[in-house]
Order: structure tokens, then C-alpha cells, then sequence
């Protein structure tokens, strides 16, 4: 009796919303509980007198601004105008938002502060950009975001799932299952896995551990031509 896979892929870019004043988080953007442990932090408020429009900055555990973004309603769900990011006190990227969607101009930055790219969204939609090296000269195109990709794409993946997952013999007649399956892409492209797959018996979530770490490297998630971690999740459907 065969089983069949149906794996459906999710990339995350995690968008963070914050109802508190100051938030505490680590390298993974995990939560924790105060600066001592902490990489950032965030710390949001109203911006104008009717309170109906919010911003929020977040900081290096040093107190040097990383991120200023502006949100068009209170629960912080629409980012609205322009939002700006800094590495070590220069500005890196800025991204025009309007209803929660880009559009305008996204702009990123040398540390030398020459023009990195020129791209320009209407409505979410990409229309054009234009990519430069350090000293200004035009440099053909990349992406802005790529994310990580197993080798030879998701057709791939889900060949390599369906030759390396033993399904244990005592749930073979059980029916399907759902295994929901955390892990990291690293920069380099190997995988770490984040936490034990949930929703599953022991054996089964052994059996997931064991076959993601078979997985052969990733092609790495990159922002602006820089290889990236980034958390993915993979829910599996075993039938």
C-alpha cells in the first residue's frame, strides 16, 4: 500500500505587531523577557493626536536604531508610507507602503551610502528596478527577496520526502496524519530543526527529525543579494 505527500510550502517573512510599549527579542526574533537577553527591541506608540496612526522603532540591544516603521491603524496590521531600516547607525533600505502594500520606491544603500538599488512597486506589483555596485556602476538585476529553495524546487522536495519518509507499519491502515514540521534555513543553506514536528505521535515526529536531516543543503533565502536565515515550516500530509 503507497502513501502519497502533499506538502504544502510556506514562506515566512515574519512581520512582527506589537501591542505592548517595549518588546524584547532575541536573534531568531523569538521573544524573551528582558534586554540582558535580548538582540532588539521594539517600542511602539500613537504618532498623532488622534491616536489612530502608529509607528514603531526598533532598536540593537546597544540603543542604535535598526527599523522605523509606520502603520495606518491601531492594531498595526497596514504598514503606511515610508518605512526605513539601518545596520550600524546607516540607513540600509527604505520601502514606500500605502493600504499595507508596497508602492512607491524601494531604495537600499551601500555602507558608503551610494545607491544599491532602485525598484518601483505599484499596489504590491514589481514594475522595474535597477541594481548598482559600491561605486555607483549599473549591475545586472537581483531580486530584492529570494526565498530559499531546495535543489531542483518543490517537484524536488517533495520526491525526496516520498523516498525517505518511512511511514511506521502500525499506521498504515490509520488513516492520514498531518505533520507540521519547523525548521531554519541557515545562511549557508544547511537546515536546523526548531522544534519536535506537533500534532503527532513520537515515532512519527522522530521519523520527521530523521528524514529533515537527511536533506541535502538549500539554495539560502537572500535580501538584497545577502544570504539570510529565515524559518520555514512544511505541514506534510501523510495518506
Amino acid at each position: 500500500m503507497f502513501k502519497t505527500f502533499i506538502l504544502i510550502l510556506l514562506f515566512f517573512c515574519v512581520s512582527l505587531f506589537f501591542a505592548q510599549d517595549t518588546i524584547y527579542f532575541d536573534q531568531d526574533y523569538q521573544k524573551v523577557e528582558n534586554l540582558k537577553l535580548a538582540e532588539s527591541y521594539t517600542i511602539d506608540k500613537s504618532y498623532d493626536k488622534n491616536g489612530a496612526k502608529m509607528v514603531s522603532r526598533a532598536y540593537d540591544k546597544n540603543g542604535q536604531i535598526t527599523e522605523k516603521t509606520f502603520f495606518s491603524d491601531k492594531k498595526m496590521t497596514k504598514m503606511e508610507g515610508k518605512s526605513r531600516y539601518w545596520s550600524n547607525g546607516n540607513l540600509k533600505w527604505e520601502i514606500g507602503y500605502k493600504k499595507g502594500k508596497k508602492d512607491g520606491l524601494l531604495k537600499s544603500y551601500w555602507e558608503n551610502g551610494n545607491l544599491k538599488r532602485r525598484d518601483v512597486f505599484i499596489n504590491e506589483k514589481f514594475i522595474t528596478g535597477t541594481c548598482f555596485d559600491d561605486e555607483g556602476n549599473e549591475v545586472p538585476y537581483y531580486h530584492f527577496r529570494i526565498p530559499p529553495e531546495f535543489p531542483g524546487g518543490n517537484a524536488a522536495l517533495k520526491k525526496f520526502m516520498t523516498e525517505n519518509f518511512n511511514f511506521p507499519d502500525d499506521y498504515k491502515e490509520s488513516g492520514s496524519k498531518k505533520i507540521v514540521v519547523h525548521f531554519v534555513i541557515e545562511k549557508n543553506g544547511s537546515v536546523t530543526l526548531e522544534k519536535m514536528p506537533e500534532g503527532i505521535s513520537l515515532e512519527l515526529g522522530l521519523e520527521a527529525i530523521r528524514v529533515i536531516a537527511l536533506m541535502p543543503k538549500w539554495n539560502p533565502g537572500m535580501i538584497d543579494g545577502s544570504p539570510v536565515r529565515v524559518q520555514y515550516t512544511i505541514p506534510i500530509v501523510v495518506r
